[in-house]
């Protein structure tokens, strides 16, 4: 994603980064020296939030996509320290698990099955010995920086819609977002799991942020859940604009925002809570500007939603979305306040 704003990499990345090898044999042997994620970086604007986050994808860095742009903004493409502002990275693998068991990943970034098919899984769906397969890394990295490495052979391949008996609808539950596939890991992935956030309940101005292709980290300004006239029930949107101007281009796809349901008591404890919006993005605009459609179940549906009663069915737990935590140091209304608003519209008219 391009950026206008200066990039310092001590801010704005996700994840520091080190150098791995990685090799494959089709349709050549081959190698390449790519940036793989092995801590949280302190300094970014999630840091404070981790705790909630452990479940943030941390995939390799591979940086093959030029963006066509010689200088955004106060960035100039020249400087290799910017390589990561102009050029975007092709990852295999963008899931974001809000269960333990179950994930949110875009679904025309690798093109996902109609319906769940456990013989197709991450390791056999590309050409054997391919740079596909040798840069799909699904790792997991905890708030004090364990590593956990799933096995691609574990993690059954995305898929849309639920099965016929729970009439195949969007599997991500909403009929207005069908670019969100679920993946799915029967094992259960070591680290606690992303939060769906109800975005109904969260004001206007809430910190939200968006992490890039190259996780890099853009915040956002968060302007709005609304129900368009005459949409079915859970075919909401949401309205968000960049607090700097930022511009999305190729393989930025998948790339998915969150919002602060409640803030953290310092960057140390990242103790924060950030909820996951439901959806990816898709266009060019997508979580930038508005409107964008989103997939959300409403809580008060979320019991009788065939696709939390399909994912029951199998095993899995497809949690309800969480409201935000306003912390607010008002009294309640009194009848004497009441009175002193009265007085006072009686004085103005």
């Amino acid at each position: 994603m391009l950026i206008a704003y200066q990039y310092v990499p001590a801010l704005h990345d996700l994840w520091l980064y080190e150098d791995h090898v990685v090799s494959w044999t089709f349709p050549a042997p081959s190698s390449a020296t790519l940036k793989r994620p092995y801590a949280w970086n302190p300094g970014s604007a999630l840091y404070p939030y981790r705790k909630s986050i452990q479940a943030m994808p941390a995939t390799y860095r591979i940086m093959t996509t030029f963006s066509g742009a010689y200088q955004y903004g106060v960035n100039l493409e020249s400087n290799p320290v910017n390589k990561p502002v102009f050029y975007n990275s092709y990852c295999p693998w963008k899931g974001f698990f809000f269960s333990p068991t179950l994930g949110a990943h875009c679904e025309h970034w690798q093109v996902s099955s109609q319906y769940r098919d456990l013989s197709k899984t991450f390791g056999n769906q590309y050409a054997e010995g391919s740079f596909f397969e040798a840069s799909t890394l699904i790792r997991h990295i905890s708030h004090d920086n364990v590593i956990y490495d799933i096995d691609i052979n574990s993690m059954i391949w995305p898929y849309r819609v639920t099965s016929p008996a729970f009439g195949s609808t969007f599997a991500f539950g909403s009929p207005y977002q069908a670019d969100i596939a679920i993946v799915e890991y029967p094992a259960g992935i070591s680290v606690p799991p992303l939060t769906l956030a109800d975005t109904r309940t969260v004001p206007y101005g809430t910190k939200c942020f968006m992490v890039d292709s190259n996780f890099k980290v853009v915040e956002l300004l968060y302007n709005g859940c609304y129900l368009p006239p005459a949409a079915p029930v859970g075919s909401y949107s949401v309205r968000t604009a960049s607090v700097e101007q930022v511009q999305q281009f190729l393989h930025d796809s998948g790339s998915m925002a969150f919002v602060e349901l409640s803030p953290p008591t310092s960057a140390e404890a990242g103790d924060g809570v950030l909820g996951l919006i439901g959806v990816s993005v898709e266009g060019a605009n997508n979580l930038v500007s508005g409107p964008t459609p989103i997939a959300l179940i409403p809580p008060e549906n979320h019991a009788t939603e065939p696709a939390v009663l399909y994912q029951q069915s199998l095993g899995n737990v497809f949690p309800a979305a969480i409201p935000i935590s306003r912390q607010s140091t008002q009294s309640l209304a009194t009848e004497t306040v009441a009175l002193q608003i009265s007085n006072l519209l009686t004085q103005i008219g």
